[in-house]
């Protein structure tokens, strides 16, 4: 059975806002407001999570659409193909230029769901925000039993040319102003106020409102762009790029040389060649980043490599991440005392906490969740650790609360 509720139009400032009620109680709906500049998608249900992308939008009018199906099978979701069809071809507009967006779930996979809309030419495509749509919205279990498809005309994929994606970010930093405006659920605990409510505010209000949010998050969230590409890859430097090219040549020589199973003077060149190329090519992507972590943290502060012993260490450096007490042992922090954190802190430490950040993401969406950053700072009086590492480490945490990124490692 399809359900989609009638949207709810609204004008501000020249811009056409238009609101979808979530189906209530289920992680299944989306509410999708849409303006000239600006596209905001909250995901009810799912607690803590908005994607939110900027883009330039024309002057015509953008459709926009939300639905359930009911899906709990292979069969079911097999079955479910013609739905989808019949449900798209309501969306099919006489003039294909008119952008249309469409968000919701459809059951599947988005490798299916492209082939699909291929197969039939209905003149869709799966947009894929974050190049693995699952890992974000999904529950765990990859059953494609929440919100995570949008789906986008030929006229409406250029309209996300520059967009830009923000993992997990918590809107109740903002709950006021983006619940008066887009939500209708409660959300980390918060009530907001029910979209209903927006029509007892002022129509300048409302805009005013609208429209200083929009500008403020587009600054406050550090929205990146998402890529497909590795992330070692990715952030590094073309001419970095080009020795490790070089260093794959001089692999491809070695096994070439090896496979003829001649052991002539030129394969022992060969194979101090690939071992020079391999060593430089190291201490480049280590000097790289380490040049790189130095402006990510506050005030040019510099991460200096004390080499200390981990005999007393096993596993994962954080053993259960989501254990404050942990936290407390590892960073040497005294209950009873203020956080003075004077002992040295290794680099393999900080590096195995911040990738256990990036795999047990928190709810906060800043990778750190409240309790952690609380017995960090809030609770205890924090004084200027004397070591370099330490120091490090708080500026690294102190940076990730405010703009909600963890860096690579």
């Amino acid at each position: 059975m399809l359900i989609r509720h009638r949207p709810k139009l609204m004008k501000v400032q020249e811009a056409l806002v238009f609101h979808e009620s979530a189906r209530e109680g289920s992680n299944h709906g989306v509410s999708l407001g849409i303006s000239k500049g600006h596209v905001a998608q909250i995901i009810p249900g799912i607690e803590g999570k908005l994607v939110e992308a900027q883009a330039q939008l024309d002057e015509q009018t953008i459709k926009s659409g939300s639905f359930y199906l009911p899906c709990n099978s292979t069969t079911e979701r097999a079955s479910n193909k013609r739905k989808h069809l019949d449900f798209l071809q309501t969306w099919s507009f006489d003039n294909l230029e008119e952008p249309c967006i469409i968000a919701g779930d459809f059951s599947m996979s988005n490798s299916a769901l492209g082939l699909l809309l291929k197969r039939y030419n209905t003149g869709y495509s799966v947009f894929d925000f974050s190049g693995s749509i699952e890992s974000f919205f999904g529950n765990g279990d990859k059953t494609w039993s929440c919100i995570d498809h949008i789906i986008v005309n030929e006229a409406a994929k250029g309209l996300f040319s520059n967009a830009r994606v923000n993992r997990g970010y918590n809107i109740s930093d903002h709950w006021q102003i983006l619940g008066s405006v887009f939500s209708s659920r409660k959300q980390a605990h918060k009530n907001m106020t029910n979209l209903e409510d927006t029509s007892n505010m002022e129509a300048d209000e409302i805009a005013a409102t609208f429209v200083e949010t929009s500008k403020k998050n587009a600054v406050d969230l550090t929205l990146y762009k998402a890529s497909n590409r590795k992330p070692k890859r990715f952030y590094l430097t073309q001419s970095i790029l080009k020795e490790i090219r070089a260093k794959d040549l001089a692999s491809a020589e070695w096994n070439k040389a090896t496979e003829s199973m001649n052991p002539s003077k030129k394969v022992k060149k060969l194979y101090l060649a690939f071992s020079k190329k391999s060593k430089e090519v190291k201490e480049l992507i280590q000097t790289f980043n380490c040049n790189r972590w130095a402006k990510f943290l506050d005030k040019g502060a510099k991460i200096v490599a004390i080499q200390n012993g981990r005999d007393h260490k096993s596993g994962d450096i954080m053993g259960n991440s989501r254990n404050p007490d942990r936290w407390i042992e590892v960073l040497g922090i005294k209950k009873d005392n203020p956080l003075d954190i004077n002992q040295d802190i290794s680099w393999d430490e900080v590096r195995m906490i911040l990738m256990s950040l990036v795999r047990h993401k928190a709810p906060d969406g800043d990778g750190l969740e409240v309790g952690w950053y609380k017995i960090l700072f809030n609770d205890y009086g924090v004084y200027c650790p004397e070591s370099p590492m330490a120091k490090a480490l708080l500026n690294i945490f102190q940076t990730i609360w405010k703009n909600g990124k963890i860096p690579k490692v």
